[in-house]
């Protein structure tokens, strides 16, 4: 069918989703569910992330730019290190500080909000870059 997504099957063990706005991640872990994915691990604050990632490394991550406890910078930082594939989903590109430190290079961005094809569009482009 013409607009539908065909994913690779790639196993993918954790998968870390990083919004402060509960209805979004929620409508993130369906769609990666949708994808095939069982172990969704989501965090609302980057220090809730930052504390998690002191133990643990996903296979790929869904992020928000900026949540209340501030700028996702340190998290992707951290994901960037570790060659983890990031998925951006934010409201506003414009909340990136070009200037940071981290390299956005292993990054896919989605604007929010965005159509359930574009968001496993990018998932799919994560899964084979």
């Amino acid at each position: 069918m013409q607009g539908e997504v065909t994913l690779v099957t790639r196993t993918y063990d954790t998968v870390l989703v990083l919004d402060d706005q509960p209805l979004i991640a929620l409508e993130v872990e369906d769609l990666l569910t949708s994808a095939g994915f069982s172990n969704i691990v989501t965090f609302t604050s980057c220090a809730e992330a930052q504390n998690w990632l002191n133990t643990n490394t996903p296979q790929l991550a869904v992020i928000e730019t900026r949540l209340r406890d501030g700028a996702s910078d340190e998290v992707a930082g951290i994901l960037s290190s570790r060659n983890v594939p990031i998925i951006v989903h934010s409201a506003d590109d414009a909340q990136v500080d070009t200037t940071a430190e981290i390299t956005w290079a292993s990054r896919f961005w989605i604007n929010k909000p965005c159509l359930p094809d574009a968001f496993l569009k990018a998932v799919q482009d994560c899964r084979v870059a």
